[in-house]
């Protein structure tokens, strides 16, 4: 424990005071000495002076219960994270990302990471739903001349279907076939009748394929040849590298 016998351990709250499920923080609060710093104490070189003078005691676990806030200081790294407290054992934050987090620093030190990995899956994945549709579509061309005058939306209702397709019976690929992706896949294939195709690091179990008739392929430029429409649902390549590039982009087919 990070505390004295008795005494209730201590939790670093990073970012703004919660706005939503107040009464589950209250409770919380009342579990555990949370410790919120400020704004101005949350900037990287006044977070990490504060660090490495204790300010806020010996914390046992760090706590980012909104992504909007709380990332002030910028990523977690080699710098950052031999500065907190031996007695630190949990890093729990918001979102489903750890891009900004670097975990094998934090498992070195002993702290384990938690992120949200599937609390925006639903929301993250109607978006990418909406953003298909329009693609195929060509939503925003009418949406936005329906904003400009009469004259721009009678223009788009008369020609916009010439230049719009149905998504049924397209090849959707997913680049990253995780917790979003797979999300994003089994929506287009059940509303949208797409036929599903993916590139991943690791092929996911035919059982998992099965659920939306998914074909892998392992060439990253093989699929993007084979797709009407490209989704990224992946940070970033494993290598470091831009994932997509002039070059990767010229491999997709005409079309696409």
């Amino acid at each position: 424990m990070a505390t004295e016998v008795g005494q209730k351990p201590i939790v670093l709250h990073i970012g703004d005071p919660v706005k939503w499920n107040t009464e589950l923080y209250a409770q919380f609060s009342k579990d555990f000495t949370v410790v919120r710093p400020s704004l101005e104490e949350r900037q990287r070189d006044q977070f990490m002076k504060s660090l490495k003078e204790k300010k806020w005691g010996n914390f046992t676990a760090i706590f980012r219960p909104f992504w909007n806030t709380g990332g002030e200081m910028g990523n977690w790294d080699k710098e950052l994270i031999p500065l907190l407290p031996q007695s630190c054992k949990i890093f729990a934050s918001a979102g489903a990302g750890f891009d900004w987090v670097n975990v094998d620093i934090l498992a070195q030190r002993g702290i384990i990471y938690c992120n949200g990995a599937a609390a925006s899956s639903e929301s993250v994945s109607d978006f990418a739903l909406f953003h298909i549709l329009a693609t195929f579509r060509n939503l925003h061309w009418c949406t936005s001349s329906a904003r400009d005058s009469p004259a721009a939306f009678q223009d788009c209702h008369k020609h916009g279907a010439a230049v719009s397709q149905n998504p049924r019976g397209h090849t959707l690929g997913i680049i990253g076939l995780g917790n979003i992706g797979f999300e994003i896949a089994r929506k287009a294939y059940l509303a949208f009748h797409m036929k599903i195709i993916y590139y991943d690091v690791l092929r996911k179990p035919n059982t998992r394929e099965a659920e939306i008739d998914a074909l892998f392929v392992s060439s990253l430029d093989e699929m993007l040849g084979m797709s009407d429409c490209v989704v990224l649902a992946t940070p970033a390549s494993p290598d470091g590298k831009k994932l997509i590039t002039k070059e990767r982009l010229g491999k997709m087919k005409v079309g696409g």
